[in-house]
């Protein structure tokens, strides 16, 4: 089964934010790698939600939200929750942001 995945504002803000990253300090060829890394491992979690493992962060874990990091693009994490029917990706960060800071 496939399930319908939707972005928040503040996940296409982060997506474009990122690949505006690369095309600035790498190419254009690698954000866009980035953009289609970033689609592949939404459509794989759209195909098999329970792919992402828990947030161990409490204030996540309690909000049931899962990540899974970005195919080719490892230190990129894609947060989302899934309610049964909808993936709902809520950010992609990178690992070394301060996840209790954004997620406050």
């Amino acid at each position: 089964m496939r399930y319908d995945v939707s972005f928040r504002p503040d996940a296409i803000r982060d997506v474009n934010s990122h690949a505006e990253y690369y095309r600035l300090n790498a190419s254009l060829a690698v954000a866009s790698k980035f953009y289609d890394a970033v689609n592949a491992s939404v459509t794989m979690l759209g195909m098999q939600p329970e792919l992402g493992e828990s947030c161990s962060f409490v204030r996540l874990r309690e909000s049931n939200i899962r990540f899974r990091r970005v195919q080719g693009f490892g230190e990129y994490v894609v947060f989302y929750r899934f309610d049964g029917a909808v993936i709902e990706v809520l950010r992609v960060l990178h690992g070394k942001q301060d996840m209790d800071a954004v997620f406050a």
